[in-house]
């Protein structure tokens, strides 16, 4: 009985392989799960460029107001030019989540390759281990008949 649960119990290399694999995986899946399903709008490189395009069209919008006072400029062409400086930063935005959809599609792509992948590895190591386990019952089953061979002689 001994040396069947030596055989049989000594998988703790292929439990070991396939716990790492299954925490690698877990670790993995969520990284690009989280990729998938963040909002684009959040990144710091987003709201920099966000941020940078809003004060810029601050600027221009405060230059036109000025030039207004300086010109006598109607305000009907200063509610203009602060109107296209909004529509001016919905692009911009709009760009972003636009851009976004690639990106995120990219990520769900990762993500179903690293699933894959993972799940193929852990199968290997299943298999790896049932030949192993197959492979040691056939010397088993090979040193009885040998045993019984040379009883029966």
């Amino acid at each position: 009985m001994g040396l069947l649960s030596a055989i049989f119990g000594g998988g703790g290399a292929y439990k070991k392989s396939i716990r790492d694999l299954e925490g690698a995986r877990d670790k993995e899946l969520a990284y690009w799960n989280r990729l998938a399903y963040s909002d684009p709008l959040q990144s710091s490189e987003n709201q920099a460029a966000l941020r940078q395009a809003r004060e810029l069209l601050k600027s221009n919008t405060q230059r036109a107001v000025a030039s207004a006072a300086v010109t006598g400029a109607t305000d009907e062409s200063v509610a203009l030019q602060k109107a296209a400086a909004n529509e001016a930063l919905e692009d911009i935005t709009a760009d972003i989540a636009a851009g976004s959809t690639q990106f995120k599609n990219n990520a769900m792509q990762n993500y179903l390759a690293a699933n894959r992948n993972y799940t193929d590895a852990i199968n290997n190591v299943r298999i790896k281990k049932a030949e192993s386990e197959a492979q040691a019952m056939q010397g088993l089953i090979n040193a009885g008949t040998s045993l019984g061979t040379a009883f029966i002689k």
